[in-house]
C-alpha cells in the first residue's frame, strides 16, 4: 500500500481508513457478484466466480486477506474482513453451483 516517499510518512489512522474505504468498495462489488452467481446465465456464474476467486490470490489484497500480515490490525477490523472472506467464498460456491430451476405455473 505505502511504497517509497509515502511509506515514512504512514501512519496506523490512515492505513486504517484506507483499509475501510477498500472494504466498502470490495463489498459493493460483492453485491454485484452475489447477482452474477445467481444468474440463470453460465456465463455470468463463471465470470462472478472467477472475479472472486481472483480476490483470493491478489497480492494487493494479501494484507487483509487471513494470515500473517493483518497481525496490527484491530480485532474488530480483522472481524469485518473476516466476514467478506467468508461471504466471498460462500458467493464462489453459490456462482459455481447450477442455478435452481423455479416451478413454472
Amino acid at each position: 500500500m505505502w511504497q517509497g516517499a509515502d511509506a515514512a510518512k504512514r501512519d496506523a489512522k490512515d492505513e486504517a481508513r484506507l483499509r475501510g474505504r477498500a472494504l466498502t468498495w470490495l463489498r459493493a462489488d460483492l453485491i454485484l457478484r452475489r447477482r452474477q452467481a445467481r444468474s440463470e446465465e453460465a456465463a455470468q456464474r463463471r465470470l462472478a466466480a472467477a472475479k472472486l476467486l481472483w480476490w483470493l490470490k491478489d497480492t494487493n489484497l494479501k494484507g487483509v486477506r487471513p494470515g500473517p500480515d493483518r497481525t496490527l490490525m484491530p480485532e474488530a477490523e480483522v472481524a469485518a474482513w473476516d466476514k467478506l472472506w467468508d461471504d466471498v467464498k460462500a458467493t464462489i460456491d453459490l456462482a459455481q453451483k447450477a442455478p435452481v430451476a423455479t416451478p413454472t405455473e
